[in-house]
């Protein structure tokens, strides 16, 4: 596991348990780690954080999204990241559950990509 997915696993966690002692963790995040990316390693880490997206609550999973942008935006591409479509319709159904700040975030990575 590298630097960046024990770092994303760890904001994760926290937000998940309501152990928030540093509300700007993803924001530091993605300053601090994902701005200091190549494109090419940004666009390679796109598939293992949407991949955990997937069965979190609605705080921590917009998060997620919001990193996901971040990745998205620092790659430099709109190329489509490995298992995006395919998890389309199952994120769409997940955060229909949640309130319109989140519905908001998930329809940004779809437009960015254009799907």
């Amino acid at each position: 596991m590298t630097s960046f997915e024990k770092q994303l696993k760890a904001a994760i966690d926290c937000w998940e348990l309501g152990d928030i002692q540093d509300e700007w963790m993803f924001a530091k995040l993605q300053d601090d780690v994902i701005g200091l990316l190549e494109p090419s390693e940004a666009f390679e880490k796109i598939p293992y954080v949407l991949a955990l997206v997937e069965n979190h609550k609605e705080d921590a999973a917009t998060a997620i999204i919001e990193t996901l942008l971040a990745l998205a935006r620092q790659s430099q591409t709109t190329e489509i990241p490995e298992g995006l479509e395919a998890r389309r319709q199952h994120l769409s159904d997940q955060f229909a559950l949640y309130g319109e700040y989140a519905k908001a975030k998930l329809g940004e990575l779809f437009r960015y990509y254009r799907i």
